[in-house]
């Protein structure tokens, strides 16, 4: 009915952009074929981004840490998620050995366990974002969520304004 509104014919490709959250991916699944469901970008870009501000504070031993996000990030942005958890494995696997005493390799043990998990249970919806993004098509929600926030923060000063003014007693 919402497509039917916003002028879907009943013809042509429709694409789900999402955080990954399974009830969009059902929904995903129920609309009329032919249905894309992709990753969204930001999301996984903000998990990397996590990993990447830890290169700033690696310790000696870790220097090619960076090296490692920027092949992990590649490989998602190429639509590769099988190779990004190959190198997200092979990363654990050096950082593991010294886990126990490290503050550092423990936290980019547990940042690195979560975007491998993320990855896992979202690969099917990981595209070649780099392909997309060539042809001028979306790969993110960005746009969308920056107009909900822009709403949602309008709201919450009408409400902060009128909260101030029965503190003083205006009307």
């Amino acid at each position: 009915m919402a497509l039917k509104e916003q002028g879907y014919a009943g013809r042509g490709e429709i694409t789900v952009i999402s955080d990954g959250a399974e009830c969009l991916k059902r929904l995903a699944g129920m609309l009329p074929q032919p249905v894309i469901h992709i990753l969204d970008w930001f999301h996984i870009s903000m998990k990397i981004q996590l990993l990447a501000q830890m290169v700033l504070t690696a310790p000696e031993g870790h220097r090619c840490f960076e090296q490692d996000i920027d092949r992990i990030k590649w490989r998602i942005w190429n639509g590769q998620p099988k190779r990004a958890l190959a190198v997200i494995s092979s990363v654990r696997k050096q950082l593991s050995s010294e886990i126990e005493h490290c503050v550092w390799a423990m936290r980019g043990d547990r940042l690195l366990e979560k975007l491998q998990t993320y990855i896992s249970r979202n690969r099917s919806s990981i595209v070649n974002y780099a392909e997309r993004y060539r042809a001028g098509q979306r790969i993110a929600t960005s746009p969308a969520e920056a107009s909900v926030n822009t709403l949602v923060a309008k709201r919450f000063v009408k409400i902060e304004r009128s909260h101030a003014r029965s503190a003083i007693g205006l009307p």
